[in-house]
């Protein structure tokens, strides 16, 4: 293995150990502060973690959806009630992988590259919202495919889903993009 390659590899494990660091965090704190805006099992309406997943997906990309899809074994049993090694593996890696393949897509159709060398800070709400739509619709039809729910449940999730994981993400950036312009000011 060559020194470039094992470097590649050697950052990408570091990466997936820190998101999957990160991830359990944001939702152990997130649980402990901000239980009461729950909507339905697994559905917040204002999702601090949806944030935290965003900025790890931003950076790291597929090494981070790695880190995040691992760290979901420990808990989407609990959280959303599923059984069976297998639909616990499948629903920890397509949540966290199609969370990636929405946050791609946004910016592929906004003309940003995913090296992110033309992010502007108007960029960031609709990162935020397509994430947002993509990962919920994903989640929701994904969900409803192993346990089905009437029609009218599933366009409530939903929307509910799309509304908690865009406040949570926007939440996170723009506290993160106002630190950064005030860390710039003061240095």
């Amino acid at each position: 293995m060559s020194a470039s390659m094992m470097e590649r590899v050697v950052n990408g494990v570091l990466i997936a150990v820190t998101s999957f660091i990160l991830w359990l965090a944001s939702r152990s704190l997130h649980e402990s502060y901000f239980s009461e805006v729950q909507f339905a099992m697994g559905i917040d309406l204002f999702h601090i973690p949806s944030g935290i997943r965003l900025l790890l997906l931003l950076i790291g990309g597929a090494a981070a959806a790695t880190g995040i899809a691992l760290a979901n074994l420990l808990s989407v049993e609990a959280e959303l009630g599923i059984g069976g090694s297998a639909q616990i593996v499948l629903a920890s890696f397509y949540t966290a992988f199609a969370t990636l393949f929405s946050l791609w897509l946004t910016l592929r159709i906004m003309g940003v590259d995913r090296d992110l060398k033309v992010l502007a800070p108007r960029h960031l709400p609709w990162i935020c919202l397509g994430t947002a739509v993509g990962s919920s619709m994903f989640h929701n039809v994904f969900f409803s495919a192993i346990a089905p729910v009437p029609l009218a449940s599933l366009a409530l999730n939903t929307l509910a889903m799309i509304a908690g994981d865009f406040l949570g993400s926007l939440a996170v950036v723009g506290l993160l993009w106002g630190a950064i312009r005030l860390i710039r000011r003061v240095f």
